[in-house]
């Protein structure tokens, strides 16, 4: 199973050099990704946002909630970090 960024990178590369692909996944992530031969979480909704040289997107992971003390747990370090993929909104890992 390919790590979240992993299948990230495949599929910003496809849409970078397809345009048939790249309006599939904006129109129909679930399709494009399943074409790709990935899978995701059952019902997961999945938002494809194209950044244009004025607007830009920060995406925040999920599964950040701090623990008493204000530190990240382990599990939402290495989900944030690239880690293990735990929780992987896209692969479903974790």
């Amino acid at each position: 199973m390919a790590s979240k960024s992993e299948a990230m990178q495949k599929l910003v590369a496809k849409a970078a050099s397809d345009k048939d692909f790249r309006a599939q996944l904006s129109k129909d992530p679930q399709a494009a990704i399943k074409s790709m031969g990935m899978t995701t979480r059952p019902g997961l909704e999945i938002e494809v946002l194209e950044e244009t040289a004025a607007k830009g997107y920060i995406v925040l992971p999920f599964n950040t909630t701090p623990g008493a003390d204000g530190d990240l747990s382990d599990d939402a370090l290495d989900a944030v970090s690239g880690g293990s993929g735990a929780n992987c909104p896209l692969c479903g890992a974790g």
